[in-house]
């Protein structure tokens, strides 16, 4: 429980006069990181606020994780990042605002706000299930509207996603994928 605490300003990325990142080398203001042998399990991350870095919240290698109560504004590259995970995905309550801020570059493209399930570049686990509610997605526009990704893109094996009380505004892209 992050006791509604603020994290700010975890972020030292260099952008170009082109409006693409030069140089990412930002952090991420909540990293659950396990392995393929040793996976977290039953991982909730709940009760704060992430200000102004590169990734808001990356878990990867786990196993039912909950984010429950959370923020994050001004990610500059991707407000939550859950991939190489199985179990349930549980995202409650949270808001994102003005996220992802810039792309990598011309010919990388931009990165949805949240992101869960599979990473095509990576050997992955992918979700049973998804349950999204109470979710607010403001001013994702920082994508250019020449990519694919919508601002939120949800992804399982194939079980149910759930999706309720959800705001997504404005996305020149597509809300949901």
């Amino acid at each position: 429980d992050g006791n509604g605490s603020t994290i700010n300003g975890y972020s030292n990325n260099d952008i170009g006069s082109d409006g693409f990142a030069d140089d990412i080398n930002g952090t991420t203001g909540i990293r659950v990181a396990g392995t393929d042998a040793t996976r977290h399990t039953n991982v909730t991350i709940r009760n704060v606020d992430l200000e102004s870095g590169s990734t808001g919240i990356n878990a990867t290698h786990t196993s039912d994780i909950e984010i429950v109560d959370v923020s994050v504004t001004g990610a500059s590259l991707q407000a939550i990042d859950v991939h190489e995970t199985d179990g349930n995905v549980t995202i409650r309550n949270v808001e994102t605002e003005n996220s992802p801020i810039y792309s990598e570059g011309p010919q990388i493209p931009s990165r949805p706000a949240i992101d869960v399930g599979e990473r095509p570049d990576l050997h992955d686990a992918v979700p049973d299930r998804i349950n999204v509610t109470n979710l607010s997605v403001d001013d994702s526009t920082q994508t250019p509207a020449s990519t694919p990704e919508s601002a939120v893109k949800l992804e399982t094996d194939g079980g149910p996603i759930t999706v309720t009380d959800t705001t997504i505004s404005p996305s020149p892209r597509g809300g949901l994928a």
